[in-house]
């Protein structure tokens, strides 16, 4: 089974929202044109999602075949996660076992999606499969993303 896995080392963000703005043509013929309002944090997410997909395989083709794609996010907790003092490497009781705050995880697969378009597969439409998990990582261990893809 061919099997592609691979680690993005950043903070996971979302794509952002696209906007459709109406314009006339030449011809008088309504259109419109998308703008993507990816904020700073999308554009550097998209760009390490790229970069660490072409270091993991430098010379693989497009997948042409339907896939099954596993991701599972994580995200740096906050100190207040944390005791103090000589408890400062110890997780409080309250600290919740779930990332249930934003980004959410729709959002964050649909950037990741969007950024392996055109890389990893001809289109997203190949996904017919995916597991997806958001959470935290260890104290020492800086926010990343594990992504496996594998012909369906």
């Amino acid at each position: 089974m061919n099997e592609r896995c691979f680690t993005i080392q950043g903070e996971p963000a979302t794509a952002g929202s696209k906007k459709a703005f109406p314009f006339r043509r030449k011809d008088g013929s309504l259109g419109s044109r998308v703008v993507d309002a990816s904020g700073k944090k999308g554009v550097k997410w998209r760009r390490a999602v790229q970069e660490a997909y072409r270091n993991a395989f430098p010379d693989l083709d497009l997948m042409s075949c339907p896939v099954r794609l596993e991701i599972a996010f994580y995200f740096a907790r906050p100190k207040c996660h944390y005791g103090t003092g000589r408890n400062a490497d110890r997780m409080k009781g309250s600290a919740p076992c779930y990332h249930t705050k934003t980004p959410d995880l729709t959002k964050l697969t649909r950037a990741l999606e969007d950024a392996l378009t055109g890389l990893a597969w001809k289109d997203d439409s190949q996904v017919v499969s995916q597991i997806t998990d958001k959470g935290y990582c260890s104290k020492h261990t800086p926010s990343h993303a594990v992504v496996t893809i594998t012909e369906a």
